[in-house]
């Protein structure tokens, strides 16, 4: 199979990134948090989100009716982490509470 010119046969990633001139994911995704602090330091501070990762993802639990400890747990089941974070997308707090 050729895409972009390139026979996927036996490639490694770097190969492929060097080759389409594309970085590192976890570059990208750095580079794109870095500018989103100078974005956000630039703000005025009331305009500044008041929010961080954590209360976010804290916040998502607590819809799905889980501690943060609970999900440390259940993370470590990759296929149950999984089913419980798409089911979230499709019934609300009372339903999911249902299927603990």
């Amino acid at each position: 199979m050729r895409l972009l010119g390139i026979t996927w046969k036996n490639v490694r990633n770097e190969d492929i990134r060097k080759k389409t001139g594309s970085l590192i994911l976890e570059d990208i995704i750095k580079e794109r948090r870095l500018s989103w602090m100078g974005h956000v330091l630039r703000m005025d501070n009331s305009r500044q989100p008041r929010k961080n990762w954590v209360d976010v993802i804290k916040r998502d639990l607590k819809n799905m009716d889980l501690t943060w400890e609970e999900a440390e747990v259940l993370a470590n089941d990759k296929a149950e982490w999984r089913q419980r974070v798409a089911q979230c997308s499709h019934v609300d707090g009372d339903e999911l509470r249902s299927l603990r």
